[in-house]
């Protein structure tokens, strides 16, 4: 049995909120203007009733206490304070059932009851609390233009049309107000931000360019008004006091093996291939760019700003490589043994044929230490995969847990020997462990920042998704990167100020990555 909605005629066994929604009515509203239509079968009305006698038979007639009540306000409060809407995002398809909704009613005459009307103080009030602590950034404007690209929107919405002979007046009118003294009146918020960044003006805020000097130093220096705008304005300005040349020598460094190993044309600053945005080393006839990212000065980038690089990139067909500042100074041979691989350029080839695979344990990590990037990490089965009594390549598995939100095994670490590429290595290794251990289902996750792992492909894997950017921290001037992990929130930390917030107090600046590729092995 099913009843049938009086405004649509769709059959259910229930007429919720949810679609009473769509109608714009609520379900009293609905029960006055069709007081012959129930909202449920009697059936379904017989079911939530002898649930709901399960539910409350023990406490029935017995009215709860005070500390009861007490308890269930402060659970009720505990969790609104922790599931944001963000942690319960929608579904795709609830989100297209709700957009396709939307456009029906609008189509069909459909006008929003608070059109024309101003918010109400106490209105406005509420959006201003919502709003606040919100984060907002060139990487919402960027994501709200991909998915206006996406729908096929025209963004160049002035395409094909002309200003009217009112609007050039009005254009022409605005332009005669940038005077010096409207610009001292734009400006004048800037002289607390250079005190804030202990600089002093030496001339006016009017001039096109600011003549500055570091109160700490000395050094007096030039720099454009755009710098002192909330968007673009941070504390450490000063070129002696915060040198750039450390960075820009070591990107140089990177550049000279490039072109050493490749022999081919070496492009530096590229504007040009993905405008607006910058390739530090472009290799054109190899269709590879490297970023290279100094610490310090890529921690004032938003979380997007990587990932978005590598899309651009791939969209153009260029594969984009990403290197930290510390990966180069701490593991440069691991670092310069994965460039050769990038770009053919290995110093030595073997066939997994010719090599024999044994467990190992004691010999993985300390061939993973000295071989790959993140070093050994944690594992319970080891593979190596032996030339004669050679070690040439590793690879290593975990059991997933709620810890990392991964069921089944996981491929923890895979490399091989610094400059060996191993032909079919992989395969190898990962053939013998499904041989041995017969899993359920196997995930591995690709550094975007390398690649997107199309090796897993050819093992078999299917491509998830790419998952969004993780974060470091760094406090300058050191150059090692410490995991999010080991700076997370304390018991002795306020419960009421972000993890951000208290970490950035204490001099850490965050860095964001671009993600990873994650693959998944079903076992047929």
């Amino acid at each position: 049995m099913k009843v049938q909605c009086a405004i649509c005629h769709k059959e259910m066994s229930n007429i919720n909120n949810r679609h009473l929604a769509t109608h714009q009515v609520t379900a009293e509203q609905y029960k006055s203007q069709f007081p012959n239509s129930p909202l449920m079968t009697a059936e379904h009305a017989a079911k939530l009733s002898a649930r709901s006698v399960r539910s409350n038979k023990h406490r029935r007639g017995v009215p709860r206490n005070d500390e009861t009540k007490q308890r269930m306000r402060e659970g009720q409060a505990q969790y609104h304070a922790t599931h944001t809407v963000e942690s319960r995002p929608m579904s795709v398809t609830q989100k297209k059932l709700l957009s396709e909704l939307a456009l029906e009613r609008y189509a069909n005459g459909f006008v929003h009851p608070n059109l024309g009307k101003p918010h109400s103080d106490s209105l406005k009030q509420k959006i201003s609390v919502t709003l606040t602590g919100r984060t907002v950034g060139p990487e919402t404007a960027l994501k709200a233009i991909q998915t206006r690209r996406d729908r096929g929107d025209d963004l160049a919405f002035f395409r094909g049309r002309k200003h009217t002979d009112e609007s050039k007046v009005k254009i022409g009118e605005k332009g005669r107000l940038r005077t010096p003294d409207q610009r001292l009146i734009n400006r004048a918020v800037m002289l607390e931000r250079m005190i804030e960044a202990k600089v002093t003006l030496l001339n006016s805020l009017a001039d096109q360019y600011f003549q500055l000097r570091c109160n700490v130093c000395g050094y007096e220096f030039r720099r454009h008004p755009q710098i002192f705008y909330p968007s673009k304005f941070h504390l450490d300005i000063c070129d002696q006091c915060f040198p750039k040349s450390a960075v820009s020598l070591q990107e140089t460094e990177v550049a000279d093996f490039v072109e050493q190993i490749t022999g081919s044309r070496i492009v530096r600053s590229d504007m040009d291939v993905i405008s607006p945005l910058e390739l530090d080393i472009y290799v054109p006839d190899r269709n590879i760019a490297i970023e290279y990212c100094g610490l310090y000065w890529h921690s004032f980038k938003p979380r997007w700003y990587h990932r978005h690089k590598f899309e651009e990139c791939r969209r153009r067909g260029i594969r984009l490589i990403t290197v930290f500042e510390d990966e180069w100074v701490t593991t440069r041979p691991i670092v310069e043994s994965m460039l050769r691989n990038v770009f053919h350029r290995v110093e030595r080839v073997i066939n997994a044929r010719e090599c024999i695979v044994r467990e190992v344990n004691a010999d993985a990590n300390a061939f993973l230490n000295i071989n790959h990037l993140h070093g050994c990490g944690r594992s319970q089965i080891k593979y190596g995969l032996f030339l004669g009594d050679e070690l040439v390549s590793v690879m290593t598995f975990m059991k997933g847990n709620a810890t990392n939100r991964t069921t089944g095994w996981e491929i923890k670490r895979f490399c091989s020997k610094l400059n060996t590429l191993v032909r079919g290595g992989a395969s190898k290794l990962f053939k013998t462990y499904i041989r041995d251990h017969q899993p359920d289902q196997v995930t591995s996750y690709a550094d975007l920042r390398w690649g997107n792992g199309q090796v897993y492909s050819q093992l078999g894997f299917t491509l998830i998704g790419n998952t969004t950017p993780n974060y470091w921290y760094v406090k300058p001037p050191s150059i090692k990167r410490y995991h999010r992990y080991a700076l997370r929130k304390t018991d002795n930390d306020p419960k009421d100020i972000k993890e951000e917030i208290l970490r950035k107090e204490e001099g850490w600046l965050r860095i964001w990555d671009c993600g990873h590729a994650k693959w998944t092995y079903t076992a047929p």
